[in-house]
Protein backbone atom coordinates (compact mmCIF):
# COMPACT_ATOMS: atom_id res chain seq x y z
CA UNK A 1 0.00 0.00 0.00
CA UNK A 2 2.85 2.76 0.69
CA UNK A 3 4.32 2.04 -3.05
CA UNK A 4 0.76 2.10 -3.98
CA UNK A 5 0.74 5.64 -2.54
CA UNK A 6 3.57 6.47 -4.46
CA UNK A 7 1.98 5.23 -7.54
CA UNK A 8 -1.20 7.03 -7.29
CA UNK A 9 0.98 10.13 -6.41
CA UNK A 10 2.57 9.94 -9.62
CA UNK A 11 -0.59 9.12 -11.77
CA UNK A 12 -1.93 12.63 -9.84
CA UNK A 13 0.79 14.43 -11.41
CA UNK A 14 0.04 13.04 -15.37
CA UNK A 15 2.40 10.06 -15.07
CA UNK A 16 1.56 6.46 -16.09
CA UNK A 17 1.93 4.08 -13.21
CA UNK A 18 0.50 1.10 -12.92
CA UNK A 19 2.83 -1.26 -11.32
CA UNK A 20 5.63 -0.46 -9.09
CA UNK A 21 8.44 -2.90 -7.77
CA UNK A 22 9.96 -3.68 -3.94
CA UNK A 23 13.45 -5.01 -3.14
CA UNK A 24 14.47 -6.86 -0.14
CA UNK A 25 17.85 -6.08 0.43
CA UNK A 26 18.22 -9.04 2.59
CA UNK A 27 16.64 -12.44 0.20
CA UNK A 28 18.07 -9.89 -3.22
CA UNK A 29 14.69 -10.64 -4.56
CA UNK A 30 13.06 -7.48 -6.16
CA UNK A 31 8.97 -8.67 -6.48
CA UNK A 32 6.55 -6.78 -9.14
CA UNK A 33 3.03 -5.16 -7.73
CA UNK A 34 0.20 -4.64 -9.74
CA UNK A 35 -2.09 -1.27 -8.76
CA UNK A 36 -4.89 -3.16 -9.58
CA UNK A 37 -8.31 -2.17 -8.31
CA UNK A 38 -8.44 -4.05 -5.27
CA UNK A 39 -5.03 -2.39 -3.99
CA UNK A 40 -6.03 0.84 -4.80
CA UNK A 41 -9.21 0.89 -2.70
CA UNK A 42 -7.87 -0.88 0.06
CA UNK A 43 -4.77 2.29 -0.29
CA UNK A 44 -7.58 4.54 -0.19
CA UNK A 45 -9.46 3.07 2.83
CA UNK A 46 -5.98 3.47 4.88
CA UNK A 47 -5.67 7.19 3.88
CA UNK A 48 -9.33 8.00 4.76
CA UNK A 49 -8.74 6.04 8.41
CA UNK A 50 -5.41 8.59 8.75
CA UNK A 51 -7.29 11.71 8.13
CA UNK A 52 -9.81 10.54 10.65
CA UNK A 53 -6.82 9.97 13.52
CA UNK A 54 -6.85 14.12 12.93
CA UNK A 55 -9.99 14.62 13.77
CA UNK A 56 -10.15 16.47 17.23
CA UNK A 57 -12.51 13.28 18.96
CA UNK A 58 -9.66 10.53 17.04
CA UNK A 59 -8.63 8.37 19.61
CA UNK A 60 -5.10 7.12 19.62
CA UNK A 61 -5.02 3.52 18.30
CA UNK A 62 -3.53 0.84 20.67
CA UNK A 63 0.22 -0.48 20.25
CA UNK A 64 0.69 -3.52 18.50
CA UNK A 65 1.28 -6.25 20.60
CA UNK A 66 4.53 -8.52 20.10
CA UNK A 67 4.67 -7.75 16.35
CA UNK A 68 7.53 -8.17 13.85
CA UNK A 69 7.37 -5.27 12.43
CA UNK A 70 8.21 -2.99 15.21
CA UNK A 71 11.32 -3.78 15.72
CA UNK A 72 12.40 -2.63 12.22
CA UNK A 73 10.20 0.20 12.47
CA UNK A 74 11.99 3.85 11.91
CA UNK A 75 9.01 5.48 14.54
CA UNK A 76 9.46 2.49 17.05
CA UNK A 77 11.57 4.76 19.79
CA UNK A 78 8.76 7.29 19.30
CA UNK A 79 5.98 4.57 19.51
CA UNK A 80 7.88 2.23 22.21
CA UNK A 81 4.63 -0.47 21.99
CA UNK A 82 6.72 -2.85 23.78
CA UNK A 83 7.19 -0.83 27.15
CA UNK A 84 3.25 0.58 27.03
CA UNK A 85 2.16 -2.53 26.49
CA UNK A 86 5.12 -3.78 29.23
CA UNK A 87 3.12 -1.25 31.70
CA UNK A 88 -0.39 -2.25 30.47
CA UNK A 89 0.93 -6.18 31.65
CA UNK A 90 -0.06 -7.01 27.91
CA UNK A 91 2.98 -8.58 27.22
CA UNK A 92 6.28 -10.04 28.19
CA UNK A 93 9.19 -7.56 28.99
CA UNK A 94 10.33 -4.85 26.06
CA UNK A 95 13.02 -6.72 23.22
CA UNK A 96 16.09 -4.63 22.85
CA UNK A 97 15.65 -1.00 22.09
CA UNK A 98 17.60 0.22 18.99
CA UNK A 99 18.67 3.97 19.80
CA UNK A 100 18.86 6.56 17.34
CA UNK A 101 22.06 6.31 15.71
CA UNK A 102 24.29 8.91 17.71
CA UNK A 103 26.58 10.52 14.67
CA UNK A 104 26.29 13.90 15.22
CA UNK A 105 27.95 16.33 18.32
CA UNK A 106 26.71 19.21 20.13
CA UNK A 107 28.84 22.33 19.01
CA UNK A 108 30.08 24.64 22.03
CA UNK A 109 31.24 27.78 21.22
CA UNK A 110 32.70 30.05 24.54
CA UNK A 111 35.10 32.47 23.25
CA UNK A 112 34.17 36.13 23.89
CA UNK A 113 34.05 37.84 20.58
CA UNK A 114 33.56 34.75 18.21
CA UNK A 115 31.29 34.64 15.52
CA UNK A 116 29.98 32.05 13.93
CA UNK A 117 28.91 32.16 9.79
CA UNK A 118 28.02 29.77 7.30
CA UNK A 119 30.74 28.99 4.44
CA UNK A 120 28.19 26.14 2.22
CA UNK A 121 28.25 23.23 4.19
CA UNK A 122 30.66 24.20 7.03
CA UNK A 123 30.43 26.39 9.89
CA UNK A 124 33.22 29.02 10.41
CA UNK A 125 33.83 30.38 14.34
CA UNK A 126 35.94 33.60 13.42
CA UNK A 127 37.25 36.39 16.02
CA UNK A 128 38.96 39.16 13.90
CA UNK A 129 38.89 37.57 10.51
CA UNK A 130 41.03 34.68 12.50
CA UNK A 131 39.28 30.96 11.64
CA UNK A 132 39.37 29.63 15.09
CA UNK A 133 38.07 26.65 14.23
CA UNK A 134 35.18 24.55 11.73
CA UNK A 135 32.70 22.22 12.02
CA UNK A 136 30.12 20.09 9.61
CA UNK A 137 26.88 21.34 9.56
CA UNK A 138 25.49 17.19 9.09
CA UNK A 139 27.54 16.55 11.97
CA UNK A 140 25.96 18.64 14.41
CA UNK A 141 23.29 17.63 16.91
CA UNK A 142 22.87 21.48 18.76
CA UNK A 143 24.71 24.67 19.26
CA UNK A 144 25.16 25.97 22.41
CA UNK A 145 27.17 29.78 23.19
CA UNK A 146 28.32 31.07 25.97
CA UNK A 147 28.20 34.95 26.86
CA UNK A 148 29.09 37.51 23.81
CA UNK A 149 29.05 34.80 21.09
CA UNK A 150 27.50 36.27 17.67
CA UNK A 151 25.78 34.14 15.18
CA UNK A 152 24.76 35.20 11.61
CA UNK A 153 21.11 34.95 10.68
CA UNK A 154 21.73 32.44 7.60
CA UNK A 155 23.35 30.00 10.07
CA UNK A 156 20.59 30.30 11.80
CA UNK A 157 18.18 29.68 9.33
CA UNK A 158 20.03 26.98 7.93
CA UNK A 159 20.15 25.28 11.54
CA UNK A 160 16.68 25.59 11.75
CA UNK A 161 16.11 23.84 8.44
CA UNK A 162 17.86 21.06 9.46
CA UNK A 163 16.29 20.69 12.86
CA UNK A 164 19.03 21.76 15.09
CA UNK A 165 18.65 24.17 17.80
CA UNK A 166 20.84 27.33 19.18
CA UNK A 167 20.99 27.33 22.93
CA UNK A 168 22.23 30.54 24.41
CA UNK A 169 23.71 30.61 28.14
CA UNK A 170 25.38 33.62 29.79
CA UNK A 171 28.80 33.71 30.20
CA UNK A 172 29.00 31.51 33.52
CA UNK A 173 27.35 29.31 32.10
CA UNK A 174 23.33 30.13 32.88
CA UNK A 175 20.63 28.52 30.42
CA UNK A 176 19.15 32.33 29.17
CA UNK A 177 16.90 30.17 25.81
CA UNK A 178 17.41 28.62 22.30
CA UNK A 179 16.10 29.27 18.88
CA UNK A 180 14.31 26.56 17.61
CA UNK A 181 11.86 25.62 14.05
CA UNK A 182 8.38 25.90 14.06
CA UNK A 183 6.19 24.89 17.54
CA UNK A 184 6.06 20.67 17.75
CA UNK A 185 2.81 19.81 15.74
CA UNK A 186 1.68 17.22 18.66
CA UNK A 187 -0.32 20.07 19.82
CA UNK A 188 -2.84 16.88 21.68
CA UNK A 189 -0.10 16.22 23.66
CA UNK A 190 0.40 20.04 25.01
CA UNK A 191 -3.91 20.00 25.74
CA UNK A 192 -3.48 16.67 27.64
CA UNK A 193 -0.67 18.73 29.62
CA UNK A 194 -2.16 21.58 30.14
CA UNK A 195 -5.30 19.99 31.34
CA UNK A 196 -3.53 17.46 33.71
CA UNK A 197 -1.70 20.54 35.01
CA UNK A 198 -4.63 22.06 36.39
CA UNK A 199 -5.66 19.13 38.67
CA UNK A 200 -4.29 19.14 41.81
CA UNK A 201 -4.61 15.20 42.66
CA UNK A 202 -2.35 14.75 39.00
CA UNK A 203 0.26 17.44 40.21
CA UNK A 204 0.76 15.64 43.68
CA UNK A 205 0.78 12.46 42.29
CA UNK A 206 3.54 12.98 39.98
CA UNK A 207 5.48 15.19 42.48
CA UNK A 208 5.65 12.97 44.79
CA UNK A 209 7.39 10.47 41.65
CA UNK A 210 10.27 13.17 41.01
CA UNK A 211 10.97 13.51 44.91
CA UNK A 212 11.01 10.76 45.76
CA UNK A 213 13.17 9.15 43.19
CA UNK A 214 15.50 11.99 43.30
CA UNK A 215 16.23 11.72 47.13
CA UNK A 216 16.52 7.54 46.19
CA UNK A 217 19.26 8.23 43.74
CA UNK A 218 20.95 10.93 46.10
CA UNK A 219 20.64 8.05 48.59
CA UNK A 220 22.36 5.13 46.08
CA UNK A 221 24.96 7.82 44.99
CA UNK A 222 26.23 8.72 48.66
CA UNK A 223 26.11 5.27 49.75
CA UNK A 224 28.20 3.84 46.62
CA UNK A 225 30.99 6.84 46.77
CA UNK A 226 31.38 8.12 50.32
CA UNK A 227 34.48 7.83 52.02
CA UNK A 228 32.93 7.29 54.80
CA UNK A 229 31.28 4.41 55.09
CA UNK A 230 30.48 3.88 59.15
CA UNK A 231 28.46 6.99 58.86
CA UNK A 232 24.92 5.24 58.24
CA UNK A 233 23.03 8.65 59.73
CA UNK A 234 22.42 10.83 56.75
CA UNK A 235 21.91 7.32 54.60
CA UNK A 236 19.18 6.21 57.21
CA UNK A 237 17.70 10.10 56.94
CA UNK A 238 17.09 9.98 53.43
CA UNK A 239 15.42 7.21 53.81
CA UNK A 240 12.82 8.71 55.81
CA UNK A 241 12.94 11.52 53.28
CA UNK A 242 12.01 9.32 50.50
CA UNK A 243 9.12 7.49 52.25
CA UNK A 244 7.82 10.63 53.78
CA UNK A 245 7.66 12.00 50.09
CA UNK A 246 5.76 9.21 48.98
CA UNK A 247 2.77 9.97 51.51
CA UNK A 248 3.45 13.24 50.89
CA UNK A 249 -0.15 15.18 51.19
CA UNK A 250 0.85 18.68 49.56
CA UNK A 251 2.95 20.61 47.24
CA UNK A 252 3.84 22.69 50.59
CA UNK A 253 4.67 19.42 52.33
CA UNK A 254 6.69 18.16 49.29
CA UNK A 255 8.92 21.19 49.28
CA UNK A 256 9.85 20.76 52.63
CA UNK A 257 10.57 17.25 52.47
CA UNK A 258 12.69 18.09 49.57
CA UNK A 259 14.87 20.70 51.11
CA UNK A 260 15.66 18.79 54.28
CA UNK A 261 17.05 16.06 52.27
CA UNK A 262 19.01 18.09 50.31
CA UNK A 263 20.04 19.75 53.08
CA UNK A 264 20.82 16.06 54.44
CA UNK A 265 22.97 14.84 51.07
CA UNK A 266 25.00 17.86 50.69
CA UNK A 267 26.44 17.80 54.36
CA UNK A 268 27.92 14.56 53.13
CA UNK A 269 28.79 15.53 49.90
CA UNK A 270 32.35 16.68 50.21
CA UNK A 271 32.35 12.54 51.51
CA UNK A 272 32.45 11.66 47.91
CA UNK A 273 35.31 13.32 47.21
CA UNK A 274 39.13 11.77 46.99
CA UNK A 275 40.76 13.26 50.49
CA UNK A 276 43.96 14.11 48.38
CA UNK A 277 41.45 16.76 46.29
CA UNK A 278 40.12 18.14 49.62
CA UNK A 279 41.80 21.41 48.23
CA UNK A 280 38.51 21.75 46.80
CA UNK A 281 36.56 23.10 50.04
CA UNK A 282 33.14 22.26 50.04
CA UNK A 283 30.82 23.75 53.58
CA UNK A 284 27.35 23.31 51.94
CA UNK A 285 25.73 24.46 48.37
CA UNK A 286 25.46 27.95 47.74
CA UNK A 287 24.58 29.82 44.68
CA UNK A 288 23.86 33.18 42.37
CA UNK A 289 26.55 33.29 42.51
CA UNK A 290 28.36 30.33 43.91
CA UNK A 291 31.46 31.27 46.19
CA UNK A 292 33.72 28.21 45.48
CA UNK A 293 34.60 25.80 42.89
CA UNK A 294 32.42 22.87 43.60
CA UNK A 295 29.39 24.72 43.71
CA UNK A 296 30.19 26.47 40.53
CA UNK A 297 30.55 23.51 38.93
CA UNK A 298 27.32 21.99 40.62
CA UNK A 299 25.23 25.21 39.66
CA UNK A 300 26.77 24.55 35.72
CA UNK A 301 25.80 20.90 35.71
CA UNK A 302 22.14 21.80 36.73
CA UNK A 303 22.03 24.63 34.16
CA UNK A 304 23.60 22.04 31.38
CA UNK A 305 20.81 19.33 32.59
CA UNK A 306 18.29 22.24 32.29
CA UNK A 307 18.90 22.76 28.68
CA UNK A 308 19.02 19.19 27.76
CA UNK A 309 15.67 19.30 29.62
CA UNK A 310 14.29 21.90 27.61
CA UNK A 311 15.74 20.25 24.34
CA UNK A 312 14.48 16.99 24.58
CA UNK A 313 10.73 17.93 26.25
CA UNK A 314 10.17 20.30 23.29
CA UNK A 315 11.41 17.60 20.50
CA UNK A 316 8.72 15.65 21.92
CA UNK A 317 6.20 17.78 21.75
CA UNK A 318 5.51 19.47 25.28
CA UNK A 319 5.93 22.69 26.93
CA UNK A 320 8.96 22.98 28.92
CA UNK A 321 7.53 26.35 30.94
CA UNK A 322 4.40 24.14 32.44
CA UNK A 323 5.03 21.87 34.84
CA UNK A 324 3.19 19.82 37.63
CA UNK A 325 5.52 20.43 41.00
CA UNK A 326 7.45 23.48 40.67
CA UNK A 327 5.00 26.67 39.85
CA UNK A 328 4.51 28.30 36.88
CA UNK A 329 6.90 31.76 37.05
CA UNK A 330 7.67 34.07 34.31
CA UNK A 331 10.69 32.34 32.18
CA UNK A 332 10.93 29.71 34.27
CA UNK A 333 11.16 26.10 32.59
CA UNK A 334 9.05 24.23 35.05
CA UNK A 335 8.77 21.17 33.62
CA UNK A 336 12.29 21.18 32.50
CA UNK A 337 13.02 21.41 36.35
CA UNK A 338 10.65 18.25 37.34
CA UNK A 339 11.75 15.95 34.91
CA UNK A 340 15.31 16.77 35.72
CA UNK A 341 14.72 16.50 39.32
CA UNK A 342 15.82 12.59 39.81
CA UNK A 343 18.68 12.78 37.30
CA UNK A 344 20.28 15.90 39.43
CA UNK A 345 22.27 13.04 41.28
CA UNK A 346 22.82 10.60 38.42
CA UNK A 347 24.28 13.04 35.72
CA UNK A 348 25.12 16.79 37.42
CA UNK A 349 26.55 15.50 40.65
CA UNK A 350 27.84 12.51 39.35
CA UNK A 351 29.74 14.21 36.57
CA UNK A 352 31.12 16.86 39.36
CA UNK A 353 32.34 13.90 41.07
CA UNK A 354 33.97 12.24 38.21
CA UNK A 355 35.65 15.50 37.21
CA UNK A 356 37.22 15.98 40.62
CA UNK A 357 38.35 12.58 41.66
CA UNK A 358 39.65 11.56 38.43
CA UNK A 359 41.74 15.39 38.68
CA UNK A 360 40.24 16.17 35.59
CA UNK A 361 39.34 19.40 36.98
CA UNK A 362 42.09 21.40 39.57
CA UNK A 363 41.58 24.31 41.59
CA UNK A 364 43.58 26.32 38.97
CA UNK A 365 40.39 26.21 36.71
CA UNK A 366 38.70 28.42 38.33
CA UNK A 367 38.48 32.32 38.81
CA UNK A 368 38.22 33.59 42.40
CA UNK A 369 36.30 37.43 42.19
CA UNK A 370 34.48 39.55 44.83
CA UNK A 371 31.20 38.74 42.96
CA UNK A 372 32.08 34.87 43.37
CA UNK A 373 33.93 31.78 41.68
CA UNK A 374 33.57 31.48 37.39
CA UNK A 375 35.04 28.85 35.43
CA UNK A 376 38.08 29.93 33.60
CA UNK A 377 37.93 29.23 29.60
CA UNK A 378 40.01 25.82 29.81
CA UNK A 379 38.08 24.64 32.80
CA UNK A 380 34.81 25.15 31.39
CA UNK A 381 35.73 23.29 28.31
CA UNK A 382 36.82 20.10 30.80
CA UNK A 383 33.94 20.00 32.37
CA UNK A 384 31.68 20.46 29.66
CA UNK A 385 33.96 17.39 28.22
CA UNK A 386 32.95 15.49 30.84
CA UNK A 387 29.43 16.31 31.20
CA UNK A 388 29.03 15.15 27.70
CA UNK A 389 30.75 12.40 27.99
CA UNK A 390 28.17 11.52 31.00
CA UNK A 391 25.16 12.22 28.42
CA UNK A 392 26.42 9.16 26.05
CA UNK A 393 27.14 6.95 28.86
CA UNK A 394 25.72 3.53 28.42
CA UNK A 395 23.56 2.32 31.11
CA UNK A 396 21.06 -1.04 31.48
CA UNK A 397 17.58 0.47 32.13
CA UNK A 398 16.15 -0.36 35.55
CA UNK A 399 13.03 -1.11 34.06
CA UNK A 400 13.16 -2.41 30.52
CA UNK A 401 16.78 -4.13 31.01
CA UNK A 402 18.15 -2.74 27.65
CA UNK A 403 21.31 -0.55 27.46
CA UNK A 404 20.88 2.98 26.32
CA UNK A 405 22.48 6.18 26.88
CA UNK A 406 21.18 8.80 29.50
CA UNK A 407 20.23 11.57 26.81
CA UNK A 408 18.27 9.10 25.16
CA UNK A 409 16.87 7.72 28.59
CA UNK A 410 15.30 11.36 28.76
CA UNK A 411 13.46 11.06 25.99
CA UNK A 412 11.99 7.53 26.63
CA UNK A 413 11.09 9.07 30.35
CA UNK A 414 9.72 12.09 28.68
CA UNK A 415 7.74 9.94 25.92
CA UNK A 416 6.55 7.83 28.95
CA UNK A 417 5.08 11.18 30.78
CA UNK A 418 3.09 11.45 27.51
CA UNK A 419 1.69 8.45 27.38
CA UNK A 420 0.61 8.63 31.51
CA UNK A 421 -1.15 12.27 30.47
CA UNK A 422 -2.85 11.17 27.59
CA UNK A 423 -4.53 8.20 30.12
CA UNK A 424 -2.37 4.85 27.57
CA UNK A 425 -0.56 4.03 31.51
CA UNK A 426 -1.83 4.00 34.75
CA UNK A 427 0.88 5.55 36.21
CA UNK A 428 4.36 7.34 35.43
CA UNK A 429 7.43 5.07 35.92
CA UNK A 430 9.90 7.49 37.81
CA UNK A 431 13.91 6.38 37.35
CA UNK A 432 15.62 5.28 39.95
CA UNK A 433 19.04 3.66 39.61
CA UNK A 434 19.86 0.04 41.50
Amino acid sequence: MQLCCHGLILKGHGYVCNEGFIYFAGSKERVRVIFDDALIEQTHDIIDSLRQLQEPDAVIPEPLINSAKCPRCSLVTICMPDEIAFFKKENQPPRTIVPRCEDTFPLYVQEPGTFIKKNGGILEIRKDKEKLGEARLEEISQVSLFGPVGISTPTVHELIRRGVSVNYHSTGGWFVGRTDGPWHKNVELRTFQYKKSFDPACCLALARKFVRAKIANCRTLLRRNSNDKADDSVLFSLEQYKTKAEKATSLETLLGIEGGAAAAYFSRFRDMLCGENFRFDFSGRNRRPPKDPVNTMLSFAYAMLTREWVNTLTSVGFDPYRGFFHQPRFGRPALALDMMESFRPLVADSVVITAINNREIKPDDFQQTPLGCHFSGAGKKKFIKTFERRLAHEITHPIFGYKISYRRVFEVQARLLARFLAGEIDYYPDFTTR
